[in-house]
């Protein structure tokens, strides 16, 4: 600290011209300089704080210029994480100032991308440091395609050119999609979404064939009708025997002149039938 005492010898003092041309003199200078007279300390790079000081011709006052704020180096803080910043920079003498987010495709999220004022620069002890801390990549949007129609490959083609990702993959029929190619996709196409989106699609089986059961094999049983005794008409009728019952597959009216006939019916092998004549159980065959 360097200090002088010197009498003013201006006519008008320390008044408005010379008051601001010794400002200007002293913002030359990165030291403090002060003015003290009397019980009064003027600022010596103020103009107001030299006028408030009153100084007139004559007058005695002493100069005080001392070193100035003590200068640090800025620290590198890039690619640092920004969680625990503020203790590392108040035990090197700094305090955060602004602090922004911006997305970046080099640093990682959480983590600062640039500072003001640049590192190695001389600053004074306790300055603010602004700081611009990493979102992480930026999130592009992308159009889905129209996969309708296209092969598994060829859409699996389509959604990686989109920067999207493949998603579930089923299969079912369809009555007119052809098999092989793609039903329906979980996102319509030309929807706007972020690059990396999952799209699930449906692939084709073709038409759902149903497997027709064999039928069963088929014979011809033949019934011999014996003539009856008492002359007329009279009623026969067989019936299937089923599990559900009995199904009648035969019913006609015959007339006794015929004398003793044959009745072919074509059923299903292994079937066992009852023949009625007038509605009386005559056999019920094996």
């Amino acid at each position: 600290m360097l200090k002088q005492s010197i009498v003013v010898k201006n006519a008008s003092g320390l008044h408005l011209r010379p008051a601001g041309n010794l400002c200007k003199e002293a913002l030359k200078y990165e030291s403090k300089i002060s003015i003290i007279f009397g019980n009064t300390v003027a600022n010596a790079k103020s103009v107001l704080s030299v006028l408030g000081a009153c100084i007139k011709k004559g007058d005695e006052i002493e100069v005080v210029v001392s070193k100035g704020l003590e200068k640090i180096d800025v620290p590198d803080l890039t690619q640092k994480e920004f969680e625990g910043i503020e203790n590392y920079l108040k035990q090197r003498g700094f305090e955060i100032g602004n602090v922004k987010k911006e997305s970046s495709d080099t640093v990682e999220e959480g983590k600062i991308i640039s500072q003001n004022p640049e590192v190695g620069k001389k600053v004074a002890k306790n300055s603010k440091i602004d700081l611009v801390i990493s979102k992480g990549k930026a999130i592009k949007k992308t159009k889905v395609p129209d996969l309708r129609n296209l092969t598994k490959d060829e859409a699996m083609k389509e959604i990686y050119n989109a920067h999207l990702t493949i998603g579930d993959i089923k299969n079912e029929h369809s009555p007119t999609v052809e098999k092989g190619k793609l039903i329906s996709q979980s996102i319509a196409k030309n929807t706007e979404v972020d690059e990396g989106t999952k799209i699930d699609f449906v692939i084709s089986l073709g038409k759902h064939e149903v497997e027709e059961k064999p039928k069963p094999k088929q014979k011809i049983y033949n019934f011999n009708i014996e003539k009856p005794s008492e002359s007329g008409n009279y009623e026969v009728r067989i019936t299937k025997i089923t599990i559900n019952g009995e199904v009648e597959v035969y019913k006609k009216i015959h007339s006794s002149q015929e004398g003793s006939y044959v009745i072919s019916v074509t059923e299903e092998d292994n079937s066992r039938f009852k023949i009625y004549i007038d509605n009386e159980l005559i056999t019920i065959t094996s």
